[in-house]
């Protein structure tokens, strides 16, 4: 129900961000241009009112839409899975973008080789093997119209139950 406009901003580096402007804030110039501002938009000498004016008229060609989660997203075209770093796998009739409005705290951390590596603890040990397991299945509970499960790890203190649970949690 949100609807906006989707901007590539350059900041003063060279640097272009994409950023998914609210619609509403075309009624609030003021706060537009804050966060534009924000964003490293530097005015050029154009007029604060020729920005306004400029993205009031717009019409783009294309349509964006646009998740507030990560997860299965659907719509008419079909399904996308959508990754908390924003990668969207799946094809739509319309590109569809991760608008997070918090860091989830997911990011990427190592490399592949490092994985690899890590992963040859899995060997002779099958609490590590089903952890992962469930990780990696985790994202075809929804379109396999699976049933979600809890697995519950229980038992003396530094047995390796949270580390387990990072385990699962380090694939994504």
């Amino acid at each position: 129900d949100n609807w906006g406009l989707l901007l590539h901003v350059t900041d003063a580096d060279g640097q272009r961000k994409p950023w998914l402007m609210p619609g509403q804030l075309l009624h609030k110039p003021k706060r537009l241009l804050q966060e534009l501002s924000r964003l490293g938009f530097q005015l050029q000498g154009q007029d604060e009112d020729d920005i306004i004016a400029f993205l009031k008229d717009g019409a783009p060609s294309d349509r964006v839409r646009t998740t507030p989660r990560p997860g299965w997203f659907m719509d008419r075209s079909g399904s996308r899975l959508v990754y908390p770093d924003g990668q969207v796998f799946g094809a739509g009739e319309e590109q569809l973008l991760y608008d997070a409005p918090h860091n989830h705290g997911i990011r990427q951390n190592g490399t592949l080789e490092e994985w690899r590596q890590f992963s040859e603890l899995f060997v002779n040990n099958p609490l590590l093997v089903f952890a992962a397991s469930v990780g990696f299945a985790a994202p075809l509970v929804f379109p396999l119209g699976a049933e979600n499960c809890i697995y519950h790890f229980f038992g003396e203190s530094s047995r390796g139950k949270s580390s387990t649970a990072r385990c699962a949690a380090s694939l994504y």
